[in-house]
C-alpha cells in the first residue's frame, strides 16, 4: 500500500490483493472520522477475464448506511465481482465478493478528509 498525502485535503492509496471464492472480503477500510468521501478505480482479473469499475462512496457517519454509486463497469467476459460499502463502529469497509475462486483485485482510492 502506498499513501500519498497532499496537505490534509486528499490522499491516494493503492492496494493489490489476491482473493479466494469467499463472499464479503474486505479489500479496503478507513476511519469515518478522517475521511468523508472516496472514489475507487478497480481492476479485477481472473484467468483471462477482466473487469474495470469506478465507484464513489459518501457517508454521513456511524449508524447511517453509506451511499455508493458504481459507474464505468466494463468487462471482457461477464461480471467478476460485486462490491458493497459497510460501516461498523468508526470504520467504513469496502466489501468484495468474487465470482471465481482465484481473483486479483487492484484498487486506487482517492479520498477527501472530513
Amino acid at each position: 500500500m502506498i499513501n500519498l498525502i497532499n496537505g490534509n485535503i486528499t490522499s491516494l492509496t493503492y492496494t493489490s490483493i489476491n482473493t479466494n471464492a469467499n463472499a464479503n472480503q474486505i479489500i479496503d477500510s478507513f476511519s469515518i472520522n478522517d475521511i468523508r468521501s472516496v472514489k475507487y478505480q478497480l481492476q479485477i482479473s481472473s484467468g483471462t477475464s477482466y473487469q474495470a469499475i469506478e465507484l464513489s462512496i459518501l457517508h454521513a457517519g456511524s449508524g447511517i448506511d453509506p451511499l455508493i454509486s458504481e459507474y464505468d463497469n466494463i468487462n471482457t467476459s461477464g461480471v467478476l465481482a460485486t462490491l458493497d460499502a459497510v460501516i461498523s463502529g468508526d470504520k467504513l469497509y469496502l466489501v468484495f465478493t468474487p465470482v471465481n475462486s482465484i481473483t486479483l483485485v487492484k484498487a486506487i482510492r482517492t479520498s477527501i478528509n472530513t
